[in-house]
């Protein structure tokens, strides 16, 4: 087999050891609610990012209304 492909298996057994870790560590612990707030924002904007893309075209502004009022509703 090809270098590229040990790689890929690595990464993909490294994923599939480390994704289960985060929910066993924090043993029904919740983020502060300013926290959840700004990761929250941070997905509406790589979400609106996606949507509108690099050069502007494909602009929902529904869409990024929307995505605009979940982020102020959280950080508020």
């Amino acid at each position: 087999m090809s270098a590229m492909l040990w790689t890929v298996l690595a990464f993909a057994a490294i994923n599939f050891t480390i994704k289960p870790l985060g929910p066993l560590l924090a043993h029904g612990r919740r983020f502060p609610p300013r926290v959840v707030g700004f990761v929250d924002a941070l997905l509406a904007g790589m979400l609106a990012s996606s949507v509108v893309g690099a050069a502007g075209h494909g602009l929902e502004p529904t869409l990024l209304g929307a995505q605009a009022t979940v982020a102020l509703r959280q950080l508020g």
